[in-house]
């Protein structure tokens, strides 16, 4: 298998960053959706890992030439992924954050709404029994 094959398929059957532990917050949101991969998706992942960490094991061929740049190779390979993944990480953490900072404020505006309903009911009472009462006064002149 090439390097190229074995970065594509490292790649392609990566398992989501909430099925890793180190991934895992201790609170969630709500209404969060899970992104939880397949066993075979997962399997296939340690697989293609194994692959890789076995590659940069196995001794040194006599008759290959280019044997440690393939390894070097694949350790690069390695530590490119587990950049991106690092890299990936954060980035979910800053958006949810960002999540979080806005569902606080839709939670305020929601507060707002409702006191300003409140108000509204009440001014339409106030302006309803202001009418009766006008009404009333013609009727009895």
């Amino acid at each position: 298998m090439s390097i190229y094959n074995l970065r594509r398929s490292v790649r392609l059957s990566r398992a989501p960053l909430e099925s890793l532990e180190n991934s895992k917050t201790k609170s969630k949101p709500k209404n969060k959706v899970s992104h939880e991969a397949s066993e075979n998706d997962q399997r296939q992942t340690i697989s293609n890992l194994e692959k890789l960490s076995l590659a940069s094991i196995s001794k040194p061929c006599k008759s290959c030439k280019g044997h440690d740049e393939f390894i070097k190779s694949l350790q690069d390979a390695l530590k490119e992924v587990l950049d991106q993944n690092e890299t990936l990480r954060k980035r979910i953490i800053e958006l949810e954050a960002q999540l979080t900072l806005y569902e606080d404020r839709i939670e305020e505006k929601n507060e707002e709404i409702a006191v300003l309903q409140k108000k509204a009911t009440k001014m339409r009472s106030k302006s309803e029994n202001l009418r009766k009462m006008e009404i009333e006064d013609k009727n009895i002149k």
